[in-house]
Parts: structure tokens; sequence; C-alpha cells
């Protein structure tokens, strides 16, 4: 398929329709699942508050509030998965030609393609960054529990390697692989790390795991569905289609998330109206 053909694909009406309403359910679903655990969280908090003798100086956080902060940690990972899947699949696109620029372009690709790659992880990191303070603004999670979940994003992205290496049985994005691990492993370990910073990050990503495994569920039911139906394609890159996928939970994110900061504000309003 040209470039083209996979614009008028991925533009079919049908088709978006289609995958806007499995998106919207999936993003509905993770809701329901953060809500109980928002529910769960809070109350070990307040257990853990009476434990303490209830002080008055530190109070545990709602459930509304609990709930608020689950759901932005959901987000904070899926937009770092996201924009690791960009990563990843804009490296399979360019490297297997699927662009039709000219080929001065890709002659200049197998020189630096090293540094190439480096400025895409860095707009990456930017694409983050503009998710979390522009689409959909997230002000409750702290610098440390950013950090914890990006790196868990680096785990799912690990997972999605093995799933395409081992079970899908490509070796396209072998290269890439070898890439990120050695990216993985900077992370983790680099030049002033302390032990402090080490166990502090392994508790963070522990402590995540719940809201990794519903990335990947986010993930996997988006793209059971987008193969099984067509309108995700083989052809392009598993990677690709996966990060297509995403794009649209996200257009549900920050639709719904919108649609609840109005009933909040029209609710507030009418409450100091009535007041």
């Amino acid at each position: 398929m040209s470039f083209d053909e996979y614009i008028k694909h991925y533009t079919d009406p049908f088709g978006v329709l289609g995958i806007i309403l499995v998106s919207t359910t999936v993003v509905c679903l993770m809701a329901f699942l953060l809500m109980l655990r928002a529910r769960y969280v809070n109350a070990a908090d307040i257990v853990l508050w009476e434990k303490a003798g209830k002080p008055e100086d530190i109070l545990p956080p709602t459930r509304s509030e609990e709930f608020l902060l689950q759901l932005e940690m959901y987000c904070e990972m899926l937009f770092a998965a996201t924009a690791m899947l960009f990563f990843v699949g804009l490296y399979f696109l360019i490297d297997y030609q699927y662009f039709p620029f000219p080929d001065e372009f890709y002659v200049t690709w197998e020189k630096y393609d090293d540094f190439l790659l480096l400025l895409a992880l860095v707009f990456a990191i930017l694409m983050i960054d503009l998710l979390d303070h522009f689409v959909v603004p997230l002000r409750n999670i702290s610098s440390n529990a950013k950090g914890a979940l990006r790196a868990s994003a680096m785990l799912y992205m690990l997972i999605i390697f093995a799933y395409i290496k081992f079970i899908y049985d490509d070796d396209n994005y072998d290269a890439i692989i070898v890439y990120f691990i050695i990216m993985i492993i900077g992370r983790f370990i680099y030049f002033d790390v302390s032990i402090h910073d080490f166990t502090a990050l392994i508790k963070g990503i522990y402590g995540a795991f719940p809201i990794l495994a519903m990335v990947l569920g986010t993930t996997g039911i988006m793209a059971l569905y987008g193969f099984f139906s067509g309108y995700l394609l083989w052809n392009n890159g598993v990677v690709v289609s996966l990060w297509i996928a995403h794009l649209f939970v996200i257009l549900e994110i920050c639709v719904l998330v919108n649609i609840w900061k109005l009933r909040a504000a029209g609710s507030k309003a009418v409450k100091q109206n009535e007041d």
C-alpha cells in the first residue's frame, strides 16, 4: 500500500466510528477499574490514619481525590507508552522507507541514524510533556511518581517487544530492541545514582504495577478489535498500529475529562447560587 492508501484506509468513516466506539468503551471500563482501585486505596489510607491516632494535620485524601490521582497516574503512563510507541514506530517507518522521502534523506538516515534516533527520543519526551500539561493537564502527581510511571512505560514497551518477537514472530524490531534495552539500563543505572534513588524508583515501579496492567489491558483490547476488524493493519508495523489505537484512547480521555470538568464547574455554580 502507498502512503496515500494508508491515509484513505485510516480515515474511512465506518472504520473510525468503530474504533471510536471501542475506545470509548475501553476508557469507561478503565475508569470503573480506577474507581474500584481508588476505593481500595482510600480505605487502606483511612485505616493507617486511624492507627496513627487520627491526626488532624494529616487527613487522608477523599475517595474522589484518590480517584482523580489514580486517573492521572493512568493517563501519565498511557501518555508515556504512547510516546514510546511513537518513537519506535517512527524508527520502523523510516528504516523500512514507508515515507515517500527523496533518496538523499535515506542516505542521511543510514549515516546518522543513531543521532536521529536520539533526536526522536527527545521529541517523544516532549510529546509526553505536551500531553500531560496541555491536552489533559495532570496536576496531582509528584515528580517522583511521574518518574516511576515513565520508567514503567519502558517495561510496557519491553512487554510489547516480547510479544512481537516471540508470539507474533517478527524480527523487524531487533535493532531497536537492543537500543531500547541499553536505554532502559541507563535509566536505572547511571553515573551518580545512589542506592536510595535506585530503591525509591524500584518501589515506585512496583507500586505502579496495577496501572501498568490497565495500560496493557487498554492496548490489548484495542489491538484485539483493531486487528481482527481490519482497521489496524499488520503490514505497516504492529507498533505503528498500536500507536494509532492509543491516539483514539487519548482523544476519548480528553473528551471525557473535559466533560467531567464542565459538570464539576456546573455543580459548583449551582451550589454557589443556592448558598
